[in-house]
Protein backbone atom coordinates (compact mmCIF):
# COMPACT_ATOMS: atom_id res chain seq x y z
CA UNK A 1 0.00 0.00 0.00
CA UNK A 2 1.30 3.45 -0.87
CA UNK A 3 2.27 5.69 2.02
CA UNK A 4 0.48 8.83 3.19
CA UNK A 5 3.17 10.92 1.54
CA UNK A 6 1.50 10.63 -1.85
CA UNK A 7 -1.64 12.24 -0.49
CA UNK A 8 0.35 15.27 0.65
CA UNK A 9 1.85 15.68 -2.81
CA UNK A 10 -1.53 15.11 -4.40
CA UNK A 11 -3.26 18.00 -2.65
CA UNK A 12 -0.74 20.39 -4.17
CA UNK A 13 -0.28 18.79 -7.57
CA UNK A 14 -3.60 17.53 -8.87
CA UNK A 15 -5.47 20.84 -9.31
CA UNK A 16 -2.56 22.17 -11.34
CA UNK A 17 -2.38 19.05 -13.49
CA UNK A 18 -6.06 19.25 -14.35
CA UNK A 19 -5.71 22.82 -15.57
CA UNK A 20 -2.51 22.26 -17.54
CA UNK A 21 -3.69 19.08 -19.29
CA UNK A 22 -0.59 17.37 -17.86
CA UNK A 23 1.73 17.89 -20.83
CA UNK A 24 5.41 16.94 -21.09
CA UNK A 25 7.45 17.42 -17.95
CA UNK A 26 8.89 20.70 -19.11
CA UNK A 27 5.34 22.00 -19.61
CA UNK A 28 3.66 20.40 -16.60
CA UNK A 29 3.39 22.40 -13.43
CA UNK A 30 5.69 21.59 -10.52
CA UNK A 31 4.47 21.71 -6.91
CA UNK A 32 5.63 24.68 -4.90
CA UNK A 33 7.50 22.37 -2.54
CA UNK A 34 8.17 19.41 -4.79
CA UNK A 35 9.52 16.27 -3.12
CA UNK A 36 12.90 15.06 -4.29
CA UNK A 37 12.75 12.96 -7.45
CA UNK A 38 14.68 9.72 -7.06
CA UNK A 39 13.72 7.95 -10.29
CA UNK A 40 12.47 9.03 -13.72
CA UNK A 41 11.06 6.84 -16.46
CA UNK A 42 9.69 7.61 -19.90
CA UNK A 43 6.95 5.29 -21.14
CA UNK A 44 6.42 4.98 -24.89
CA UNK A 45 3.28 3.16 -25.93
CA UNK A 46 1.02 2.10 -28.79
CA UNK A 47 -2.19 0.10 -28.88
CA UNK A 48 -4.52 -1.43 -31.45
CA UNK A 49 -1.93 -1.37 -34.22
CA UNK A 50 -3.96 -4.03 -36.06
CA UNK A 51 -1.23 -5.02 -38.52
CA UNK A 52 -0.87 -1.47 -39.89
CA UNK A 53 2.75 -1.69 -40.89
CA UNK A 54 2.49 0.84 -43.71
CA UNK A 55 1.62 4.52 -43.44
CA UNK A 56 -2.08 5.41 -43.34
CA UNK A 57 -3.80 8.08 -45.48
CA UNK A 58 -5.43 10.74 -43.30
CA UNK A 59 -6.77 14.27 -43.29
CA UNK A 60 -6.21 16.98 -40.69
CA UNK A 61 -6.77 20.70 -40.34
CA UNK A 62 -3.34 22.21 -40.93
CA UNK A 63 -2.73 25.92 -41.35
CA UNK A 64 -6.50 26.40 -41.15
CA UNK A 65 -7.49 24.09 -44.03
CA UNK A 66 -8.27 20.43 -44.54
CA UNK A 67 -5.05 18.77 -45.66
CA UNK A 68 -4.40 15.22 -46.82
CA UNK A 69 -1.25 13.47 -45.64
CA UNK A 70 0.13 10.17 -44.36
CA UNK A 71 0.37 9.20 -40.70
CA UNK A 72 2.27 6.47 -38.93
CA UNK A 73 3.83 3.39 -40.43
CA UNK A 74 6.55 1.25 -38.88
CA UNK A 75 9.24 3.34 -40.54
CA UNK A 76 8.23 6.52 -38.72
CA UNK A 77 7.50 4.69 -35.47
CA UNK A 78 10.96 3.11 -35.51
CA UNK A 79 12.61 6.47 -36.17
CA UNK A 80 10.78 8.14 -33.27
CA UNK A 81 11.46 5.30 -30.83
CA UNK A 82 15.18 5.44 -31.63
CA UNK A 83 15.15 9.22 -31.18
CA UNK A 84 13.50 8.99 -27.75
CA UNK A 85 15.84 6.25 -26.55
CA UNK A 86 18.88 8.26 -27.62
CA UNK A 87 17.60 11.26 -25.64
CA UNK A 88 16.26 9.43 -22.60
CA UNK A 89 17.93 6.14 -21.56
CA UNK A 90 15.39 5.07 -18.91
CA UNK A 91 12.48 4.05 -21.12
CA UNK A 92 9.94 1.30 -21.63
CA UNK A 93 8.18 0.60 -24.93
CA UNK A 94 4.78 -1.00 -24.33
CA UNK A 95 2.03 -2.43 -26.55
CA UNK A 96 -1.51 -2.47 -25.11
CA UNK A 97 -2.84 -5.29 -27.28
CA UNK A 98 -4.38 -6.02 -30.68
CA UNK A 99 -1.09 -5.99 -32.52
CA UNK A 100 -2.57 -8.15 -35.29
CA UNK A 101 -5.65 -8.41 -37.53
CA UNK A 102 -6.58 -5.49 -39.75
CA UNK A 103 -4.53 -5.44 -42.95
CA UNK A 104 -3.36 -7.96 -45.54
CA UNK A 105 -0.10 -8.45 -43.66
CA UNK A 106 -1.89 -10.62 -41.12
CA UNK A 107 -3.51 -13.22 -43.41
CA UNK A 108 -0.43 -13.22 -45.65
CA UNK A 109 2.13 -13.94 -42.93
CA UNK A 110 0.02 -15.19 -40.01
CA UNK A 111 1.54 -12.73 -37.53
CA UNK A 112 5.18 -13.24 -38.54
CA UNK A 113 5.53 -9.73 -40.02
CA UNK A 114 4.03 -8.07 -36.95
CA UNK A 115 6.27 -10.11 -34.63
CA UNK A 116 9.39 -9.21 -36.61
CA UNK A 117 8.58 -5.51 -36.40
CA UNK A 118 7.85 -5.66 -32.68
CA UNK A 119 11.19 -7.38 -32.09
CA UNK A 120 12.91 -4.87 -34.37
CA UNK A 121 11.45 -1.98 -32.38
CA UNK A 122 12.47 -3.62 -29.11
CA UNK A 123 9.22 -3.68 -27.16
CA UNK A 124 9.61 -4.37 -23.46
CA UNK A 125 6.16 -5.93 -22.89
CA UNK A 126 2.71 -6.33 -24.41
CA UNK A 127 -0.67 -7.38 -23.10
CA UNK A 128 -2.81 -9.72 -25.15
CA UNK A 129 -5.77 -8.16 -26.93
CA UNK A 130 -8.95 -9.89 -27.99
CA UNK A 131 -7.85 -9.97 -31.64
CA UNK A 132 -4.78 -11.98 -30.78
CA UNK A 133 -7.33 -14.79 -30.29
CA UNK A 134 -9.11 -14.45 -33.66
CA UNK A 135 -7.36 -17.56 -34.97
CA UNK A 136 -7.68 -19.49 -31.73
CA UNK A 137 -5.45 -20.26 -28.77
CA UNK A 138 -2.86 -22.18 -30.84
CA UNK A 139 -2.10 -19.07 -32.88
CA UNK A 140 -1.73 -16.95 -29.73
CA UNK A 141 0.91 -19.30 -28.36
CA UNK A 142 2.76 -19.39 -31.69
CA UNK A 143 2.69 -15.60 -31.93
CA UNK A 144 3.92 -15.16 -28.35
CA UNK A 145 6.79 -17.56 -28.97
CA UNK A 146 7.94 -15.37 -31.87
CA UNK A 147 8.34 -12.36 -29.56
CA UNK A 148 11.49 -11.46 -27.65
CA UNK A 149 9.71 -9.85 -24.70
CA UNK A 150 7.06 -10.75 -22.10
CA UNK A 151 3.46 -11.31 -23.23
CA UNK A 152 1.11 -10.60 -20.33
CA UNK A 153 -2.43 -11.50 -19.28
CA UNK A 154 -3.04 -11.73 -15.53
CA UNK A 155 -6.76 -12.42 -15.81
CA UNK A 156 -6.50 -15.33 -18.24
CA UNK A 157 -5.90 -19.06 -17.79
CA UNK A 158 -5.08 -21.42 -20.67
CA UNK A 159 -5.33 -25.20 -20.24
CA UNK A 160 -3.03 -26.28 -23.05
CA UNK A 161 0.67 -27.18 -23.37
CA UNK A 162 2.81 -24.13 -23.94
CA UNK A 163 0.56 -21.77 -22.00
CA UNK A 164 3.51 -20.93 -19.76
CA UNK A 165 4.66 -18.43 -22.39
CA UNK A 166 2.09 -16.01 -20.96
CA UNK A 167 2.82 -14.27 -17.66
CA UNK A 168 0.54 -12.30 -15.32
CA UNK A 169 3.14 -9.60 -14.85
CA UNK A 170 6.76 -8.74 -15.50
CA UNK A 171 9.22 -7.02 -13.18
CA UNK A 172 11.61 -5.02 -15.34
CA UNK A 173 14.87 -3.51 -14.14
CA UNK A 174 15.08 0.09 -15.36
CA UNK A 175 18.10 2.06 -14.25
CA UNK A 176 18.53 -0.15 -11.21
CA UNK A 177 14.89 0.18 -10.13
CA UNK A 178 12.20 -2.51 -10.27
CA UNK A 179 9.17 -1.55 -12.34
CA UNK A 180 6.25 -3.98 -12.45
CA UNK A 181 4.00 -4.25 -15.51
CA UNK A 182 0.72 -6.15 -15.04
CA UNK A 183 -1.27 -7.28 -18.10
CA UNK A 184 -5.09 -7.26 -18.14
CA UNK A 185 -7.20 -8.34 -21.13
CA UNK A 186 -10.91 -7.72 -21.63
CA UNK A 187 -12.88 -10.73 -20.34
CA UNK A 188 -15.28 -10.24 -23.27
CA UNK A 189 -12.60 -11.89 -25.41
CA UNK A 190 -14.48 -15.11 -24.66
CA UNK A 191 -17.44 -13.88 -26.73
CA UNK A 192 -16.01 -11.35 -29.20
CA UNK A 193 -13.11 -13.44 -30.46
CA UNK A 194 -12.27 -17.10 -30.97
CA UNK A 195 -10.47 -18.06 -27.76
CA UNK A 196 -12.10 -21.49 -27.53
CA UNK A 197 -12.94 -23.77 -24.59
CA UNK A 198 -9.39 -24.08 -23.27
CA UNK A 199 -9.14 -20.41 -22.30
CA UNK A 200 -10.85 -18.78 -19.33
CA UNK A 201 -10.97 -15.07 -18.55
CA UNK A 202 -11.48 -13.55 -15.11
CA UNK A 203 -12.65 -10.28 -13.62
CA UNK A 204 -9.90 -7.70 -14.05
CA UNK A 205 -10.49 -5.82 -10.80
CA UNK A 206 -10.23 -8.89 -8.60
CA UNK A 207 -7.02 -10.05 -10.31
CA UNK A 208 -5.49 -6.57 -10.23
CA UNK A 209 -6.09 -6.25 -6.47
CA UNK A 210 -4.44 -9.60 -5.76
CA UNK A 211 -1.40 -9.04 -7.96
CA UNK A 212 -0.85 -5.45 -6.84
CA UNK A 213 -0.87 -6.59 -3.21
CA UNK A 214 1.55 -9.42 -4.07
CA UNK A 215 3.95 -7.03 -5.80
CA UNK A 216 3.92 -4.64 -2.88
CA UNK A 217 4.72 -7.54 -0.56
CA UNK A 218 7.72 -8.24 -2.81
CA UNK A 219 8.86 -4.65 -2.29
CA UNK A 220 7.94 -3.40 -5.76
CA UNK A 221 6.51 0.11 -5.44
CA UNK A 222 6.28 1.22 -9.08
CA UNK A 223 3.32 -0.49 -10.73
CA UNK A 224 2.05 -0.05 -14.28
CA UNK A 225 -1.03 -1.80 -15.64
CA UNK A 226 -0.84 -2.60 -19.34
CA UNK A 227 -4.52 -2.90 -20.20
CA UNK A 228 -6.65 -4.06 -23.08
CA UNK A 229 -9.89 -3.24 -21.27
CA UNK A 230 -10.92 0.07 -22.84
CA UNK A 231 -10.89 3.66 -21.60
CA UNK A 232 -14.04 3.45 -19.46
CA UNK A 233 -13.00 0.24 -17.77
CA UNK A 234 -9.52 1.60 -17.18
CA UNK A 235 -11.07 4.45 -15.23
CA UNK A 236 -13.22 2.00 -13.27
CA UNK A 237 -10.12 -0.10 -12.54
CA UNK A 238 -8.25 2.95 -11.27
CA UNK A 239 -11.11 3.85 -8.94
CA UNK A 240 -11.33 0.33 -7.53
CA UNK A 241 -7.73 -0.83 -7.05
CA UNK A 242 -5.13 0.81 -4.77
CA UNK A 243 -1.45 0.71 -5.61
CA UNK A 244 -1.55 1.28 -9.37
CA UNK A 245 0.49 4.26 -10.59
CA UNK A 246 -0.15 4.28 -14.35
CA UNK A 247 -2.57 2.49 -16.69
CA UNK A 248 -1.43 2.21 -20.31
CA UNK A 249 -4.57 1.24 -22.17
CA UNK A 250 -6.03 0.03 -25.43
CA UNK A 251 -9.07 -1.70 -26.96
CA UNK A 252 -11.31 1.36 -27.44
CA UNK A 253 -8.97 3.21 -29.86
CA UNK A 254 -9.34 6.29 -27.66
CA UNK A 255 -7.80 9.59 -28.70
CA UNK A 256 -6.55 11.60 -25.71
CA UNK A 257 -4.86 14.98 -25.56
CA UNK A 258 -5.25 18.50 -26.94
CA UNK A 259 -5.69 17.82 -30.66
CA UNK A 260 -8.75 19.96 -31.38
CA UNK A 261 -6.66 22.43 -33.42
CA UNK A 262 -6.09 19.62 -35.92
CA UNK A 263 -9.82 19.09 -36.37
CA UNK A 264 -9.87 16.04 -34.10
CA UNK A 265 -12.15 15.27 -31.17
CA UNK A 266 -10.30 13.74 -28.22
CA UNK A 267 -12.26 11.89 -25.54
CA UNK A 268 -10.27 13.28 -22.62
CA UNK A 269 -6.93 14.67 -21.42
CA UNK A 270 -3.57 12.92 -21.74
CA UNK A 271 -3.05 11.64 -19.14
CA UNK A 272 -6.51 11.26 -17.64
CA UNK A 273 -6.29 11.43 -13.84
CA UNK A 274 -8.55 9.25 -11.69
CA UNK A 275 -8.46 8.92 -7.90
CA UNK A 276 -8.07 5.44 -6.44
CA UNK A 277 -9.82 4.21 -3.25
CA UNK A 278 -7.11 5.84 -1.11
CA UNK A 279 -7.60 9.20 -2.87
CA UNK A 280 -4.31 8.82 -4.73
CA UNK A 281 -3.96 9.72 -8.43
CA UNK A 282 -3.77 7.12 -11.17
CA UNK A 283 -2.61 8.30 -14.60
CA UNK A 284 -4.41 6.75 -17.59
CA UNK A 285 -3.17 6.98 -21.18
CA UNK A 286 -4.05 5.55 -24.57
CA UNK A 287 -2.53 6.15 -28.02
CA UNK A 288 -5.49 6.14 -30.41
CA UNK A 289 -4.93 3.44 -33.07
CA UNK A 290 -2.92 1.90 -35.92
CA UNK A 291 0.42 3.40 -34.80
CA UNK A 292 -0.63 6.73 -36.27
CA UNK A 293 1.29 8.26 -33.42
CA UNK A 294 3.21 7.48 -30.27
CA UNK A 295 2.22 8.08 -26.67
CA UNK A 296 5.02 9.37 -24.44
CA UNK A 297 4.50 9.68 -20.68
CA UNK A 298 7.16 10.88 -18.24
CA UNK A 299 6.75 9.65 -14.67
CA UNK A 300 8.88 10.70 -11.70
CA UNK A 301 8.95 8.81 -8.39
CA UNK A 302 10.38 9.67 -4.99
CA UNK A 303 12.35 7.21 -2.88
CA UNK A 304 9.16 5.63 -1.49
CA UNK A 305 7.79 4.97 -4.95
CA UNK A 306 5.31 7.83 -4.84
CA UNK A 307 4.57 9.63 -8.12
CA UNK A 308 5.69 13.24 -7.68
CA UNK A 309 5.40 14.35 -11.31
CA UNK A 310 3.66 12.98 -14.38
CA UNK A 311 3.10 14.41 -17.83
CA UNK A 312 3.23 13.64 -21.51
CA UNK A 313 1.34 13.67 -24.76
CA UNK A 314 0.20 11.60 -27.69
CA UNK A 315 1.98 12.86 -30.82
CA UNK A 316 0.90 12.12 -34.38
CA UNK A 317 3.74 10.93 -36.64
CA UNK A 318 3.27 12.62 -39.99
CA UNK A 319 4.82 12.49 -43.43
CA UNK A 320 5.96 15.61 -45.27
CA UNK A 321 3.91 15.33 -48.47
CA UNK A 322 0.60 17.18 -48.50
CA UNK A 323 -2.46 17.44 -50.74
CA UNK A 324 -5.54 19.63 -50.82
CA UNK A 325 -8.55 19.62 -53.09
CA UNK A 326 -8.30 21.82 -56.15
CA UNK A 327 -11.04 23.80 -57.90
CA UNK A 328 -12.35 20.59 -59.45
CA UNK A 329 -12.69 18.86 -56.09
CA UNK A 330 -9.75 16.54 -56.78
CA UNK A 331 -6.82 15.99 -54.42
CA UNK A 332 -3.63 17.52 -55.72
CA UNK A 333 -0.16 18.24 -54.30
CA UNK A 334 0.11 21.67 -52.70
CA UNK A 335 2.37 24.40 -54.00
CA UNK A 336 5.80 24.97 -52.44
CA UNK A 337 4.51 28.09 -50.67
CA UNK A 338 1.57 26.23 -49.12
CA UNK A 339 3.83 23.34 -48.18
CA UNK A 340 6.07 25.75 -46.29
CA UNK A 341 3.06 27.13 -44.42
CA UNK A 342 1.83 23.63 -43.54
CA UNK A 343 5.31 22.61 -42.40
CA UNK A 344 5.51 25.69 -40.19
CA UNK A 345 2.08 24.88 -38.71
CA UNK A 346 3.30 21.36 -37.84
CA UNK A 347 6.49 22.71 -36.30
CA UNK A 348 4.45 25.03 -34.09
CA UNK A 349 2.06 22.32 -32.92
CA UNK A 350 3.44 19.91 -30.29
CA UNK A 351 0.68 17.36 -30.99
CA UNK A 352 2.06 16.46 -34.44
CA UNK A 353 5.55 15.94 -35.75
CA UNK A 354 6.91 15.40 -39.26
CA UNK A 355 9.01 12.25 -39.00
CA UNK A 356 11.22 10.59 -41.63
CA UNK A 357 11.22 6.84 -42.13
CA UNK A 358 13.89 4.75 -40.46
CA UNK A 359 15.95 3.10 -43.26
CA UNK A 360 16.35 -0.25 -41.48
CA UNK A 361 12.62 -0.49 -40.81
CA UNK A 362 11.84 0.28 -44.44
CA UNK A 363 14.14 -2.55 -45.58
CA UNK A 364 12.21 -4.91 -43.31
CA UNK A 365 8.91 -3.59 -44.65
CA UNK A 366 9.99 -4.14 -48.25
CA UNK A 367 10.71 -7.78 -47.38
CA UNK A 368 7.08 -8.33 -46.43
CA UNK A 369 5.26 -5.96 -48.81
CA UNK A 370 6.12 -8.12 -51.83
CA UNK A 371 4.19 -11.05 -50.39
CA UNK A 372 1.21 -8.85 -49.63
CA UNK A 373 1.05 -7.75 -53.24
CA UNK A 374 1.02 -11.38 -54.38
CA UNK A 375 -1.69 -12.19 -51.87
CA UNK A 376 -3.95 -9.56 -53.39
CA UNK A 377 -4.39 -11.78 -56.46
CA UNK A 378 -5.54 -14.84 -54.55
CA UNK A 379 -9.07 -16.04 -55.31
CA UNK A 380 -11.40 -15.91 -52.32
CA UNK A 381 -14.59 -17.35 -53.83
CA UNK A 382 -16.70 -17.41 -56.96
CA UNK A 383 -19.54 -15.02 -57.75
CA UNK A 384 -22.55 -16.72 -59.32
CA UNK A 385 -23.85 -13.64 -61.18
CA UNK A 386 -23.08 -9.97 -61.52
CA UNK A 387 -23.91 -8.24 -58.23
CA UNK A 388 -24.63 -4.72 -59.41
CA UNK A 389 -24.59 -1.65 -57.24
CA UNK A 390 -26.67 1.50 -57.25
CA UNK A 391 -27.29 3.64 -54.21
CA UNK A 392 -31.06 4.16 -54.32
CA UNK A 393 -33.64 1.50 -55.27
CA UNK A 394 -35.28 2.15 -58.62
CA UNK A 395 -32.14 3.72 -60.10
CA UNK A 396 -30.70 2.71 -63.45
CA UNK A 397 -27.32 1.04 -63.29
CA UNK A 398 -24.85 3.41 -65.00
CA UNK A 399 -23.10 0.63 -66.92
CA UNK A 400 -25.93 -1.65 -68.00
CA UNK A 401 -28.91 0.71 -67.90
CA UNK A 402 -30.84 -1.92 -65.94
CA UNK A 403 -33.39 -0.54 -63.47
CA UNK A 404 -32.64 -2.08 -60.10
CA UNK A 405 -36.02 -1.95 -58.40
CA UNK A 406 -34.65 -3.22 -55.10
CA UNK A 407 -31.45 -1.22 -55.35
CA UNK A 408 -27.98 -2.56 -54.72
CA UNK A 409 -27.50 -6.29 -55.09
CA UNK A 410 -24.14 -6.36 -53.33
CA UNK A 411 -24.79 -4.05 -50.33
CA UNK A 412 -27.19 -6.52 -48.63
CA UNK A 413 -24.59 -9.28 -49.09
CA UNK A 414 -22.04 -7.10 -47.31
CA UNK A 415 -24.56 -6.51 -44.54
CA UNK A 416 -25.12 -10.27 -44.36
CA UNK A 417 -21.39 -10.84 -43.91
CA UNK A 418 -21.40 -8.55 -40.85
CA UNK A 419 -24.38 -10.42 -39.45
CA UNK A 420 -22.61 -13.74 -40.03
CA UNK A 421 -19.37 -12.68 -38.35
CA UNK A 422 -21.02 -11.19 -35.29
CA UNK A 423 -23.12 -14.28 -34.74
CA UNK A 424 -20.29 -16.80 -34.99
CA UNK A 425 -18.33 -14.94 -32.28
CA UNK A 426 -21.30 -15.04 -29.92
CA UNK A 427 -22.92 -11.66 -30.51
CA UNK A 428 -26.69 -12.16 -30.76
CA UNK A 429 -27.11 -9.59 -33.51
CA UNK A 430 -30.59 -9.42 -35.03
CA UNK A 431 -29.93 -7.24 -38.05
CA UNK A 432 -27.21 -5.27 -39.79
CA UNK A 433 -27.21 -2.07 -41.82
CA UNK A 434 -24.83 -1.11 -44.64
CA UNK A 435 -24.71 2.40 -46.09
CA UNK A 436 -24.75 2.52 -49.89
CA UNK A 437 -21.78 4.91 -50.02
CA UNK A 438 -19.57 2.42 -48.22
CA UNK A 439 -19.86 0.11 -51.24
CA UNK A 440 -17.60 1.29 -54.03
CA UNK A 441 -18.04 -1.10 -56.98
CA UNK A 442 -20.09 -3.84 -58.58
CA UNK A 443 -18.92 -7.41 -58.13
CA UNK A 444 -18.65 -9.26 -61.41
CA UNK A 445 -19.54 -12.90 -61.96
CA UNK A 446 -16.55 -15.22 -61.83
CA UNK A 447 -13.54 -15.42 -59.50
CA UNK A 448 -13.47 -12.95 -56.59
CA UNK A 449 -9.94 -11.95 -55.58
CA UNK A 450 -8.60 -10.28 -52.46
CA UNK A 451 -7.95 -7.17 -54.54
CA UNK A 452 -11.59 -7.16 -55.69
CA UNK A 453 -12.74 -7.18 -52.06
CA UNK A 454 -10.48 -4.29 -51.08
CA UNK A 455 -11.70 -2.31 -54.09
CA UNK A 456 -15.25 -3.04 -52.97
CA UNK A 457 -14.61 -2.07 -49.32
CA UNK A 458 -11.51 0.15 -49.29
CA UNK A 459 -12.03 2.19 -46.13
CA UNK A 460 -10.87 -0.24 -43.45
CA UNK A 461 -14.02 0.19 -41.37
CA UNK A 462 -14.42 -2.06 -38.38
CA UNK A 463 -17.74 -3.67 -37.48
CA UNK A 464 -19.62 -2.18 -34.52
CA UNK A 465 -22.41 -3.80 -32.53
CA UNK A 466 -24.90 -1.28 -31.10
CA UNK A 467 -27.75 -1.85 -28.69
CA UNK A 468 -30.57 0.24 -30.21
CA UNK A 469 -34.22 0.65 -29.43
CA UNK A 470 -36.70 -0.01 -32.20
CA UNK A 471 -37.40 3.71 -32.20
CA UNK A 472 -33.70 4.51 -32.72
CA UNK A 473 -33.50 2.05 -35.62
CA UNK A 474 -36.55 3.57 -37.24
CA UNK A 475 -35.31 7.14 -36.75
CA UNK A 476 -31.88 6.25 -38.14
CA UNK A 477 -33.44 4.76 -41.25
CA UNK A 478 -35.82 7.70 -41.65
CA UNK A 479 -32.94 10.13 -41.35
CA UNK A 480 -30.85 8.27 -43.93
CA UNK A 481 -33.74 7.87 -46.37
CA UNK A 482 -34.73 11.53 -46.05
CA UNK A 483 -31.21 12.69 -46.82
CA UNK A 484 -30.95 10.33 -49.79
CA UNK A 485 -34.22 11.64 -51.23
CA UNK A 486 -33.60 15.32 -50.44
CA UNK A 487 -34.44 17.22 -53.65
CA UNK A 488 -31.93 20.01 -52.97
CA UNK A 489 -28.89 18.37 -51.38
CA UNK A 490 -29.30 14.60 -51.66
CA UNK A 491 -26.87 12.29 -49.88
CA UNK A 492 -27.50 8.98 -51.57
CA UNK A 493 -24.44 7.49 -49.87
CA UNK A 494 -26.41 7.05 -46.67
CA UNK A 495 -29.20 4.97 -48.15
CA UNK A 496 -29.55 1.88 -45.92
CA UNK A 497 -29.42 -1.77 -46.93
CA UNK A 498 -30.24 -4.43 -44.37
CA UNK A 499 -29.54 -8.06 -43.64
CA UNK A 500 -31.76 -9.84 -41.16
CA UNK A 501 -34.26 -7.03 -41.60
CA UNK A 502 -36.45 -5.37 -44.19
CA UNK A 503 -38.54 -2.25 -44.65
CA UNK A 504 -40.55 -0.32 -47.22
CA UNK A 505 -40.09 3.27 -48.31
CA UNK A 506 -42.93 5.54 -49.34
CA UNK A 507 -40.97 7.94 -51.52
CA UNK A 508 -43.73 10.54 -51.77
CA UNK A 509 -44.46 10.76 -48.05
CA UNK A 510 -43.31 13.70 -45.97
CA UNK A 511 -39.79 13.55 -44.47
CA UNK A 512 -39.74 11.53 -41.29
CA UNK A 513 -42.72 9.43 -42.38
CA UNK A 514 -41.31 7.41 -45.24
CA UNK A 515 -40.21 4.19 -43.52
CA UNK A 516 -42.87 1.60 -42.73
CA UNK A 517 -43.30 -2.18 -42.32
CA UNK A 518 -39.94 -2.37 -40.54
CA UNK A 519 -39.26 -5.99 -39.58
CA UNK A 520 -36.48 -8.35 -38.52
CA UNK A 521 -36.14 -12.11 -38.90
CA UNK A 522 -36.56 -13.75 -35.50
CA UNK A 523 -34.84 -16.90 -34.19
CA UNK A 524 -37.59 -19.05 -35.68
CA UNK A 525 -36.89 -17.66 -39.15
CA UNK A 526 -40.13 -15.63 -39.20
CA UNK A 527 -40.52 -11.94 -39.89
CA UNK A 528 -41.48 -9.92 -36.79
CA UNK A 529 -42.25 -6.22 -36.45
CA UNK A 530 -39.53 -4.08 -34.88
CA UNK A 531 -41.14 -2.42 -31.86
CA UNK A 532 -40.17 1.05 -30.71
CA UNK A 533 -39.86 0.12 -27.03
CA UNK A 534 -37.74 -3.01 -27.44
CA UNK A 535 -33.95 -3.25 -27.73
CA UNK A 536 -32.12 -4.91 -30.62
CA UNK A 537 -28.48 -5.64 -31.38
CA UNK A 538 -27.52 -4.06 -34.69
CA UNK A 539 -24.26 -4.43 -36.63
CA UNK A 540 -23.01 -1.42 -38.62
CA UNK A 541 -19.65 -0.23 -39.88
CA UNK A 542 -17.57 2.18 -37.82
CA UNK A 543 -18.20 5.10 -40.17
CA UNK A 544 -21.93 4.84 -39.57
CA UNK A 545 -21.49 4.20 -35.83
CA UNK A 546 -19.73 7.55 -35.55
CA UNK A 547 -22.47 9.40 -37.42
CA UNK A 548 -21.11 9.25 -40.96
CA UNK A 549 -23.45 9.61 -43.96
CA UNK A 550 -26.06 11.27 -41.76
CA UNK A 551 -26.44 8.51 -39.16
CA UNK A 552 -26.35 10.93 -36.23
CA UNK A 553 -28.81 8.73 -34.31
CA UNK A 554 -26.23 5.95 -34.22
CA UNK A 555 -23.47 8.23 -32.94
CA UNK A 556 -25.69 9.36 -30.07
CA UNK A 557 -26.80 5.92 -28.93
CA UNK A 558 -26.43 5.61 -25.16
CA UNK A 559 -26.57 1.85 -24.67
CA UNK A 560 -23.77 -0.65 -25.23
CA UNK A 561 -21.44 0.11 -28.15
CA UNK A 562 -18.89 -2.55 -29.09
CA UNK A 563 -16.17 -2.02 -31.67
CA UNK A 564 -15.48 -5.63 -32.59
CA UNK A 565 -12.27 -4.66 -34.39
CA UNK A 566 -13.18 -6.93 -37.29
CA UNK A 567 -12.40 -5.12 -40.55
CA UNK A 568 -15.29 -5.14 -43.02
CA UNK A 569 -13.21 -6.32 -46.00
CA UNK A 570 -11.81 -9.27 -44.05
CA UNK A 571 -15.26 -10.10 -42.70
CA UNK A 572 -16.61 -10.13 -46.24
CA UNK A 573 -13.78 -12.40 -47.43
CA UNK A 574 -14.39 -14.81 -44.57
CA UNK A 575 -18.10 -14.92 -45.36
CA UNK A 576 -17.44 -15.39 -49.09
CA UNK A 577 -15.16 -18.36 -48.41
CA UNK A 578 -17.89 -20.07 -46.43
CA UNK A 579 -20.34 -19.64 -49.31
CA UNK A 580 -17.93 -20.62 -52.09
CA UNK A 581 -20.37 -19.12 -54.61
CA UNK A 582 -21.79 -15.70 -53.74
CA UNK A 583 -25.39 -15.01 -54.66
CA UNK A 584 -27.83 -12.21 -53.75
CA UNK A 585 -29.58 -12.62 -50.39
CA UNK A 586 -32.87 -14.49 -50.81
CA UNK A 587 -35.24 -11.67 -49.83
CA UNK A 588 -35.73 -8.01 -50.62
CA UNK A 589 -34.37 -5.91 -47.74
CA UNK A 590 -36.01 -2.74 -49.05
CA UNK A 591 -38.96 -1.97 -51.33
CA UNK A 592 -39.51 1.48 -52.77
CA UNK A 593 -43.23 2.23 -53.02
Amino acid sequence: MKTIKRLTVLMILIPVLFWTGCLYNENAATPQAAPETAFKIRLMHVNDVHSHLEEIPASLILDGEKTYLALGGMGRLAYKVKEVRAEYPQTLLLCAGDAVQGTLYFPTYNGKAEADFMNHLGFDAMVLGNHEFDKGDAFVREFANELNFPVLAANMAMKTPGAGVFKPYSIINVGGEKVAVIGLITPETATISNAGPNVTFFDEIDRAKKITALLEEKGVNKIIVLSHLGYGRDMALAKAVPGIDVIVGGHTHTLLGDLSSLGMQPKGPYPTIVMNPEKEPVYIVQAWEWAKGLGILDVEFDREGEVVQCGGRFTLLAGDEFQRKNAFGKKAPVSSEIKQAITAAIQNNPEIEAIPNDPEAMVLLAKYSKGVEAYRHQVVAKVGRDLLHVRIPGSAHPGTGEILKQGSMIAPVIAQSMLYKCRIVGQNVQLSIQNAGGVRTDVQAGPLTVADVYNLLPFGNTVFVLDLSGEEIRRALEEAVDQALDPVKPNAGGFPYLAGGRFDVARDNAPGRRVFDLEYMNDAGKWSAIKDGETYKVAVNGFMAHGGDGYSILSKSKEERLDTGFVDAEVFMEYAKTRRVLQPIPYACVEMK
